[in-house]
């Protein structure tokens, strides 16, 4: 089952570009990345790294989801009792719970990509977190813990070792009702995106309705690109905006 997810989780990188949009991430250009002209890529605020289509998001997501999902069903699910609430409601248990313990790790990657220089947060609004002069906007961290939350869902087996939720979703696609591997990996690519989108199109809603995004760039890493200013906040603010990608 967690190959199946990976193949279908593969389709999730194309929503990169708009992801990174949505939340004003800029990524480094200094990696390798798809020309910044191409259509839809053009959408990164700095640069898509080919990294992201060739197997990160994959790897990233079904692995942190799997380790959350497996702590989650040895510590929880397997001691509650049938009767119990927990046992009623495995699979609401099992994302609350790993939505819930995953922001610390959530935090701590976000904050550690930046040190790293993998990474800036341009402007966004709400709360700023400050860890030692590396802006982390607290709404960012909602993101990830509900892919991972999700993630987890999918790694629930059935009494044939198959993800419960994938043979339920192949057996309702379109064109049959046999949930076979590739109905399966079909399922999952339809699962993750959607469940990509809620974020992603909660970010986009924000940005759309013309609410305000506070400048939280302190220091260009990049001096050799041009940073994403799309409200011309830095420009005003005397900001290095200048430059090539």
């Amino acid at each position: 089952r967690y190959a199946l997810i990976a193949i279908g989780s593969i389709a999730t990188g194309l929503l990169d570009p708009l992801a990174n949009w949505a939340t004003v991430a800029s990524l480094s250009p200094r990696q390798d990345h798809f020309p910044t002209d191409w259509p839809w890529f053009d959408l990164a605020p700095l640069a898509e790294p080919v990294a992201y289509l060739l197997g990160a998001y994959t790897t990233y997501y079904l692995i942190t989801g799997a380790l959350f999902y497996w702590l989650v069903d040895r510590l929880m699910l397997r001691r509650a009792s049938p009767a119990s609430w927990i046992g009623r409601h495995p699979l609401l248990t099992l994302f609350i719970a790993v939505y819930v313990l995953s922001f610390p790790l959530n935090m701590w990657l976000q904050v550690e990509w930046m040190k790293a220089g993998v990474l800036l947060y341009t402007q966004f609004p709400g709360p700023i977190l400050d860890f030692g002069g590396h802006k982390l906007p607290l709404l960012i961290q909602f993101y990830d813990p509900f892919v991972y939350a999700a993630v987890a869902l999918l790694c629930v087996p059935d009494e044939q070792g198959e993800s419960r939720v994938l043979v339920q979703v192949a057996s309702k696609l379109p064109f049959g009702s046999v949930a076979s591997s590739g109905r399966q990996a079909v399922a999952a690519a339809v699962v993750l995106v959607a469940t990509f989108m809620v974020p992603i199109g909660s970010f986009c809603l924000m940005r759309l309705s013309g609410i305000d995004y506070p400048v939280i760039y302190q220091s260009n890493p990049w001096p050799e690109t041009k940073v994403y200013d799309p409200f011309d906040y830095l420009e005003r603010a005397g900001k290095q905006v200048a430059g090539g990608r």
